[in-house]
């Protein structure tokens, strides 16, 4: 096992980094107890990445999980770098970027779970943000141990889904949003259109919610505008609002899949 264990480095260096992308960010780290609450959070992501890699399959980890990683083996293990085409299709992308990353790091599995633990460290600091940005600060610790210790947020953040980078992109997209009707910017709309393709290309269904998406953040921008600062205190609460529901309503799907075993 401690052979394995030095073969799967780059899983390793991953594991290691997590930690120090909370500190990079002045708004994070200046706040110690949000620092150990998203540390613990990822620690326990690493934990089910660790036992999915060396014990044995976790739950939710035997289905699509491992099929997405054999499938980024197999394309990693080709003569030549392949592309396999899909348009519109989540699945293709996300075993596609999966067989690339593989052929330059080390097909593991520890390094494939510790990806999605790598989004899912990322999507706690654009929360964050995000909670900022909404003026609810003061909630913000509450938010990040909701968002990261839900049991099915755990587990299938920490193995090779795609779950963990569509949360990522969801919340950049918002993000991205919110700034765009309080600062309104051609850098501002070029980061929102980012995030957004990037949350459309992960699946099929969300390539159709993108385009609502981007209609609903451009007439929100000139709404706003018309109706004058009167209408923020009221769309910041829809927002916030909107982000525990989703919260809410994820775990429950998630909670859905889970007992279908």
């Amino acid at each position: 096992m401690f052979l394995k264990i030095m073969q799967d480095w780059a899983g390793w260096l991953l594991m290691i980094f997590s930690f120090g992308i909370v500190l990079m960010w002045k708004h994070v780290r200046s706040d110690r107890k949000l620092v150990l609450a998203i540390w613990f959070c990822i620690l326990l992501h690493h934990v089910v990445a660790f036992l999915n890699a060396y014990v044995g399959v976790v739950v939710g980890a035997d289905m699509d999980a491992a099929t997405f990683h054999q499938v980024g083996k197999t394309l990693a293990v080709l003569p030549e770098p392949v592309w396999l085409f899909g348009i519109g299709n989540g699945l293709v992308t996300y075993t596609n970027s999966l067989g690339l990353l593989y052929r330059t790091f080390g097909a593991s599995l520890i390094f494939g779970g510790e990806l999605s633990v790598l989004a899912f460290t990322m999507s706690c600091v654009v929360l964050v943000k995000l909670v900022d940005l909404l003026d609810l600060r003061r909630f913000r610790v509450g938010i990040i141990l909701l968002f990261g210790l839900l049991p099915s947020a755990v587990i299938f953040r920490s193995v090779t889904l795609r779950e963990s980078w569509q949360a990522l992109f969801f919340l950049l997209s918002i993000y991205w949003a919110i700034r765009l009707q309080k600062r309104p910017g051609v850098l501002i709309v070029s980061f929102l259109l980012m995030s957004v393709l990037c949350l459309s290309v992960l699946h099929n269904s969300l390539s159709k919610y993108a385009t609502f998406l981007i209609v609903i953040s451009v007439y929100w921008v000139i709404f706003s505008r018309k109706k004058g600062i009167r209408w923020e205190r009221h769309v910041r609460f829809l927002f916030a609002g909107l982000l525990v529901a989703c919260v809410i309503i994820s775990s429950q799907k998630m909670g859905w899949f889970m007992t279908l075993g």
